[in-house]
């Protein structure tokens, strides 16, 4: 029956049967105490205390009734015009205040208080009273008992948690699948044999990202054999292009057709690189700081000056080429989008919770805040910049990808019109050995 699969009937079966089962060790526990308890008070006790009074004598003797709460822990005490005593002490005194009266006949009272039971005679010239306390056996009972119950109920309560746990285990499934797919695994699959609502919402996770595999699969090689198939005639063209006389005409053909290879090598890259998460880059020890300035040299001519801060000397275990590609990526767009200004480009690396930081800042045009969430998104650009100086939307999101290869991260900060900060971090992997 579909209503006895639902996972809320499970729930309510288990919250169910959790507070049954506590109620049935409450009244088990209470019936046991009750049934052997070695204290009962019934019309015996004021029969026994009668014969403790009578061989007391008249009036009591108060050595023979220190004997008795010696032999017995009967406490006694006597109250009339002559004397007044109590075999015990101030603090074995019952509130009488929480005593419950359960028999009472002419001159004789008996009440009860949490296992104390107290007789009272009374006539007109005295009042004797017998304080039948528990004694140690009973109270060691009491207190296992209370132990007991403790543990039984605890072990009830860890049973529920088992249970709704493992009914309830597709849900961090599926917790996991997303951080999964977040990171480009599409082929990642949520293992659940559970017929309920959340075992359907795992099959129809399945589902979907099956579809958007398919569906990025079939980007991927749209791109890649468009790529190849541009490359063969750019390159024809590109030689063509040096036999024409010097002339702008010749210069705007170069520049387009380079432009046309920049961007078709990066969607190449990118392709590469969107499934890092099954390619290993090749992993070596290297100064990160002698990268930084190789790399920078590398760059092609431009007029902005660049400040590099070297806070720590850092050797980083990383792909040499793919950082080296991150960080061109960086620079160029530090370059690229403070052409205009005349501060220079600070390049710092430092070290923080055990990771090394490359930052590159610039004080160009900056990012929109609704721009600044999705720059890392391939072949994002901003609405308001869609010329060729944008470039592809690609730079950010490759190097985000590189950065996570390599157990780093990529962070963007910026401030529209004044600056943007791009902040590589690479572990440290001597702060854990």
């Amino acid at each position: 029956m579909p209503f006895l699969r639902s996972i809320f009937t499970k729930l309510l079966f288990i919250i169910i049967g959790t507070a049954v089962l506590i109620h049935i060790i409450l009244l088990g526990a209470y019936h046991i105490y009750a049934t052997n308890s070695s204290y009962k008070l019934t019309a015996n006790a004021i029969q026994y205390a009668d014969y403790i009074k009578k061989d007391l004598g008249t009036p009591p003797d108060l050595t023979e009734a220190r004997k008795i709460t010696q032999k017995t822990g009967i406490l006694i005490s006597y109250k009339s015009d002559t004397q007044q005593w109590f075999t015990g002490t101030p603090d074995d005194i019952p509130n009488k205040n929480k005593m419950h009266v359960v028999k009472e006949k002419e001159g004789v009272t008996i009440a009860y208080s949490h296992d104390y039971a107290v007789v009272t005679f009374k006539d007109q010239s005295s009042t004797m009273e017998m304080v039948l306390a528990p004694n140690s056996s009973q109270t060691k009972m009491v207190k296992i008992y209370g132990y007991c119950i403790l543990a039984l109920i605890l072990l009830v309560f860890l049973g529920a948690y088992m249970i709704i746990r493992m009914h309830i285990k597709p849900v961090k499934q599926m917790y996991e699948a997303i951080g999964e797919v977040k990171k480009g695994n599409y082929d990642y699959k949520i293992k659940s044999r559970s017929k309920d609502e959340l075992g359907q919402l795992c099959k129809l996770f399945n589902e979907l990202t099956e579809e958007i595999s398919r569906a990025v699969k079939t980007r991927e090689r749209l791109l890649i054999d468009v790529s190849h198939d541009l490359r063969t005639p750019i390159t024809s063209l590109k030689l063509a292009a040096e036999m024409l006389a010097e002339s702008d005409v010749k210069n705007d053909i170069q520049d387009d057709l380079n432009y046309m290879d920049e961007m078709i090598s990066l969607i190449l890259d990118s392709v590469r690189l969107h499934n890092m998460h099954n390619i290993k880059p090749s992993l070596e020890c290297f100064s990160l700081n002698d990268l930084v300035k190789k790399t920078a040299a590398q760059l092609p001519k431009h007029d902005k000056a660049i400040i590099f801060e070297d806070r720590v000397d850092a050797f980083i275990n990383a792909d040499t080429k793919l950082t080296a590609m991150a960080f061109k990526n960086i620079l160029e767009n530090a370059v690229k989008y403070s052409a205009k200004s005349k501060a220079p480009i600070e390049v710092i690396i430092s070290k923080a919770d055990c990771k090394y930081l490359l930052t590159v800042k610039d004080q160009g045009i900056g990012i929109s805040e609704g721009d600044l969430i999705h720059v890392t998104e391939p072949f994002y650009r901003a609405e308001n910049s869609r010329t060729r100086a944008t470039g592809y939307g690609l730079g950010l999101n490759l190097c985000e990808r590189i950065a996570q290869a390599q157990g780093g991260e990529l962070a963007v900060t910026s401030e529209l019109g004044k600056w943007t900060k791009v902040e590589l971090s690479f572990p440290d992997t001597t702060c854990y050995k």
